[in-house]
């Protein structure tokens, strides 16, 4: 995906993106449980801090169905 202005790309980030404490909103969990999910690969976030990842909103969302299958 190419982005024409700087905004474009801002307002991507600001719907597609999110961070611990948004995805376990999503998933409605603790941010420990994200956690979890990331130190056993089920969850992969684009880029992880000391104290917070984020990911695409997308991947939190699929993985929501999944729980939901279960």
């Amino acid at each position: 995906m190419i982005f024409k202005t700087v905004d474009e790309f801002k307002a991507y980030i600001a719907n597609e993106v999110v961070n611990t404490a948004e995805a376990s909103e999503i998933l409605e969990c603790s941010r420990q449980n994200i956690s979890q999910l990331v130190k056993y690969g089920t969850l992969v976030p684009i880029k992880a801090f000391a104290r917070d990842s984020i990911f695409l909103r997308s991947e939190i969302e699929q993985h929501k169905l999944k729980m939901r299958k279960k």
